[in-house]
């Protein structure tokens, strides 16, 4: 008799943690989905329409983060101004040349921006942002840090949130949100899965134990 009661007791104690687990897999998939968009950590993505010059381009929005949705629109069309940077004048051989490489380097792609939180737009309506572009598999390309080590623009320093002596030219990739939300949500989905196979197995202990003829 006192060996049915701890089995019994083991065995249900064992189907509360089963329960228990998958009900915080299916919690955690809800507020992760919840609470991020599609930008990762990024505060837009933009395809680049047409590049005006070498410091700046036309852009459509395609996902804002929550911090700029209410002043920057998915779908609508902006230019883009590159922080801190300086491209000569157009109608200059040094102007056309700086066109042409940002042009050849992100015309059609999509941009990853780092938008000035501090003002957004400057004073001609232009986005204000240090852009990104998927450079291999493990890293990103900073456009702005790039211009100036190509030779197409030099440093120009504007009062924004942004330091251009800290820039790298390279960046390694972080997990994407959604990387990031599968990951979790597999691994607690794992456990919730062990835990419940660990139950199974132990009630079929436990049966077999009390199916045992007595001597």
């Amino acid at each position: 008799m006192g060996r049915l009661l701890i089995l019994t007791a083991l065995t249900l104690a064992l189907l509360l943690v089963a329960q228990s687990t998958l009900q915080h897999a299916t919690w955690l998939t809800l507020t992760l989905s919840s609470s991020h968009g599609d930008c990762g950590s990024w505060d837009a993505l933009a395809v680049v329409v047409r590049v005006v010059d070498g410091d700046t381009f036309r852009a459509r929005i395609t996902c804002v983060s929550g911090a700029f949705s209410g002043r920057v629109s998915v779908g609508t069309e902006y230019r883009v101004r590159l922080a801190d940077v300086n491209a000569p004048e157009l109608g200059t051989v040094e102007g056309e040349r700086a066109r042409s490489a940002l042009e050849s380097l992100i015309q059609g792609r999509t941009v990853m921006l780092d938008v000035d939180g501090v003002g957004v737009f400057d004073k001609y309506g232009r986005i204000i942002a240090v852009a990104y572009i998927d450079y291999n598999e493990t890293h990103i390309l900073n456009i702005n840090k790039w211009l100036v080590e190509e030779g197409h623009a030099r440093m120009w320093d504007h009062p924004n949130e942004f330091n251009p002596e800290t820039w790298e030219l390279y960046k390694p990739k972080e997990r994407t949100v959604a990387e990031t939300e599968a990951k979790g949500s597999e691994d607690t989905r794992i456990h919730a899965a062990l835990a419940l196979v660990a139950t199974i197995v132990i009630a079929l202990l436990a049966l077999t134990l009390l199916r045992r003829p007595k001597h």
